[in-house]
């Protein structure tokens, strides 16, 4: 049998670890301008250089949204783990007090007529 749902506190713990893992990309844009730039340094020829500058450029920006991706990949985890538990307390609110109702003794055999 499969399950339906979501395990709050889980998506909370998966969301601080993706929160460590962000932590990791911070500044992943200065390091990798600065690989680029010791690249262009360490390139013999001008022609290399100049495509060294290029790619840095063209692709520094790719690395910062990939920064903000990851922090807010951490957010969105735990705010969906916070909303789980706020709709699970929910329905146990509206539904509480019919659970009474829906017990019945299995053992007993209410006889047909």
């Amino acid at each position: 049998m499969s399950e339906v749902g979501v395990n709050p506190n889980g998506a909370v713990s998966a969301g601080g670890e993706a929160g460590t893992i962000a932590m990791s990309f911070r500044g992943i844009t200065t390091m990798f301008q600065s690989a680029v730039d010791v690249a262009y340094l360490r390139a013999a020829e001008s022609p290399i250089q100049s495509g060294y500058a290029e790619y840095g450029t063209d692709n520094v920006s790719k690395m910062a949204r990939v920064q903000a991706h990851g922090e807010a990949l951490s957010g969105n985890v735990e705010a969906g783990g916070a909303d789980a538990a706020r709709t699970d307390r929910a329905v146990d609110d509206d539904f509480a007090g019919v659970a009474d109702l829906l017990r019945r003794d299995l053992d007993h055999q209410v006889p047909r007529g």
